[in-house]
């Protein structure tokens, strides 16, 4: 979750870095008739990497297609809306309100045209297997979680009753689990949460979807924190507590 946060907030600095550089550049503020434009651009500014910050958080709930949609539609409307904002406190007069207001349509494109890159390279990129496999009846092995990528190149196997959690960071998977020594390990794999909740559905071993971030094993859960509708979980080797949805039916852990 805190690997989560930071992510969001470099991405905001980051609209708020590219603002910075093209509003400094292209100075819409020449259509206006303000008199502290200094002053009207370190707002717009901040309010870009504010805005910004809270628009990530609001579309994480979506998948990668709809998240890519919402957010190319809420830059625009976010930049317009920054726009007059700053008009309506610092312009004097509303001569040029269109043209100055179709710079802010203009600005988002670069960060628009980005994202659809980004978008196609990682569906292009996004070729992780996840596949059970099954141990040998001679020596009576547990069946395996096994991650592959395209070339077939074995990225992690592990056996279930190892794995501590999984939690979903963005597009990848943070997979916690101990080695053959029971020491922590982690694994980062570009992967959807969705697609390895599907193939656990193969083993014996139960896991439980706690939360949209989280799929934990519940021999690793030592404690239930909180109260209704904002439990929390503390888990054997992990730091962080995990939090609970409130539809998940606390009463599976008998603690």
């Amino acid at each position: 979750m805190i690997d989560l946060f930071r992510n969001k907030l470099k991405a905001s600095l980051l609209v708020a870095v590219y603002s910075a550089a093209v509003l400094f550049v292209f100075n819409p503020y020449s259509f206006a008739d303000i008199e502290n434009k200094n002053l009207a651009f370190l707002v717009t500014v901040l309010l870009l990497g504010t805005l910004g910050y809270f628009q990530l958080w609001m579309s994480e709930k979506y998948d990668r297609k709809h998240r890519l949609i919402i957010r190319s539609f809420s830059d625009l409307f976010l930049f317009l809306l920054v726009g007059i904002i700053t008009w309506s406190i610092f312009a004097e007069n509303t001569q040029y309100l269109i043209i100055y207001s179709s710079a802010f349509l203009v600005l988002p494109l670069p960060i628009i045209a980005f994202r659809v890159l980004l978008f196609f390279s990682n569906e292009l990129n996004d070729k992780i297997r996840v596949s059970a496999i099954n141990g040998s009846e001679d020596f009576r092995e547990e069946p395996k979680l096994q991650l592959t990528n395209e070339s077939g190149k074995v990225l992690l196997s592990i056996v279930p009753s190892k794995i501590i959690c999984f939690e979903a960071n963005d597009n990848y998977v943070v997979i916690y689990y101990l080695s053959a020594d029971n020491e922590l390990k982690k694994s980062m794999e570009r992967i959807s949460l969705k697609k390895i909740e599907e193939i656990l559905g193969s083993f014996d071993h139960t896991f439980y979807r706690v939360h949209k971030s989280y799929v934990v094993n519940p021999d690793f859960v030592e404690k239930i924190s909180g109260r209704s509708q904002a439990y929390k979980l503390s888990i054997a080797y992990i730091e962080s507590a995990v939090p609970v949805s409130r539809k998940f039916d606390i009463s599976v852990f008998n603690l």
